[in-house]
């Protein structure tokens, strides 16, 4: 290997990761500021109509954004310095996975 590569991925993963976390948090605050407050004004027949074309566009937003979340998130252990313990980023992938299956799951109700 490399030297320095570990090392590299490390940063390149953790700068992904920050990057990820403050583009969804920044699509969540979007959503409940913007959306939400404009979802009242749709007639409630009218609802579905509008809202089924709005979270289909926003899957090309939110999903690549995902997939370099869970991409960064897989490359943190397999890149990890001797001074982090391993459990850290175990429980960062961890936490994620349990993110991902609670939003399934409510998104399914």
């Amino acid at each position: 290997m490399i030297a320095g590569l570990p090392s590299a991925l490390f940063s390149i993963a953790l700068i992904l990761q920050a990057a990820c976390s403050i583009g969804l948090a920044g699509i969540a605050w979007y959503r409940l500021l913007v959306q939400l407050p404009l979802l009242r004004r749709v007639d409630a027949r009218r609802l579905p109509r509008y809202v089924r074309p709005m979270e289909a566009l926003e899957q090309f937003v939110i999903g690549p954004i995902l997939l370099v979340e869970s991409l960064s998130a897989l490359m943190l252990p397999l890149a990890l310095p001797d001074a982090i313990p391993l459990s850290y980023p175990v429980v960062g992938l961890a936490l994620l996975a349990l993110i991902w299956v609670l939003q399934i799951v409510i998104a399914r109700r």
